[in-house]
């Protein structure tokens, strides 16, 4: 199944809402993956953002050495990346 991704920014300016209160309502989803596709969404500056309730900073995100304390944050980044991947969603390291 290929995908597209949206941001936070773009959803909340549909809905007459927040990105934060987007970003909210997706941490909560009890419909994720399907139908509702939560990690499909990203920041306006084209960064992963946020995953399964973390919010994730950008060094997170181009870090490929794990650390103790940053492994479950890695895995979760690793996670919606080869979840976007598998849909035909590439991201680079920029």
């Amino acid at each position: 199944m290929f995908g597209f991704v949206s941001t936070y920014k773009l959803l909340a300016t549909a809905l007459k809402s927040s990105p934060r209160a987007v970003g909210g309502a997706l941490r909560v989803n009890p419909f994720a993956p399907s139908p509702i596709p939560c990690h499909r969404v990203i920041a306006s500056d084209f960064f992963i953002g946020g995953f399964d309730g973390e919010w994730f900073k950008r060094q997170h995100q181009n870090n490929t050495k794990k650390r103790n304390d940053d492994d479950i944050m890695e895995d979760k980044i690793g996670c919606k990346l080869d979840r976007l991947k598998k849909e035909g969603i590439f991201f680079d390291k920029e």
